[in-house]
């Protein structure tokens, strides 16, 4: 049975590319635009990963992982975090709510693929 990974992504080529790379690994991907529609999908569906970008309209990826990690119905789910403007800071932000993993949206799809796989086998 193939694992579960949601995508929290409001730009949908690249949201294409990430769901693409991640099917060829054997996930099942689920799509939304922002982090309100996805709390409801991810509380449905409870994924083995959510891979958000940090800027979204409304509530940012950065609340969605604090939010996710707060709850003990969802704080297992690995939250990786995409960023266009990756630095130290931000990935140390990311991490302290609760994100197993920051990286930046020019990251590769099929690098992208294999963070998650890799933070869900327990590597780092």
């Amino acid at each position: 049975m193939p694992r579960e990974v949601f995508l929290v992504q409001p730009d949908p080529l690249r949201a294409k590319v990430y769901a693409d790379s991640l099917e060829r690994r054997g996930f099942l991907t689920f799509t939304s635009t922002s982090a309100e529609a996805a709390l409801t999908a991810i509380e449905r569906v409870h994924p083995w990963a959510v891979v958000t970008e940090l800027l979204l309209p409304r509530m940012s990826g950065l609340v969605l992982a604090s939010v996710l990690k707060a709850s003990p119905a969802t704080r297992d789910i690995v939250v990786v975090a995409v960023t266009a403007h990756m630095n130290e800071g931000v990935r140390r932000i990311a991490l302290e709510a609760g994100c197993a993993d920051c990286v930046s949206s020019a990251i590769s799809g099929d690098d992208l693929a294999a963070s998650v796989a890799r933070h869900l086998k327990g590597e780092s």
